[in-house]
């Protein structure tokens, strides 16, 4: 957008309906397109890495085992016996 307002400045001031030229017609365009891109953004990651964070988020939320007892043999040290 920048590069043409830079390139044909006479083109972004046609008017195209009125005093609605096609520099205003680019901008609003590409401010429906931003927004159309992000709701398909969010839509497509709510279905796809959202499961994936679910299931490593309660994975790492679960509670730990139990640790096995240690046997006795471990508890003494040499030259405690």
């Amino acid at each position: 957008m920048v590069l043409l307002a830079g390139a044909a400045p006479g083109l972004l001031a046609t008017e195209v309906i009125g005093r609605i030229n096609l520099g205003l017609l680019l901008c609003g365009t590409l401010g429906v397109l931003a927004f159309l891109t992000a709701a398909r953004y969010d839509r497509r990651s709510a279905r796809d890495c959202d499961p994936d964070a679910d299931r490593i988020r309660d994975f790492h939320e679960a509670e730990p085992p139990v640790p096995p007892q240690p046997l006795q043999n471990r508890l003494h040290r040499r030259g405690n016996r």
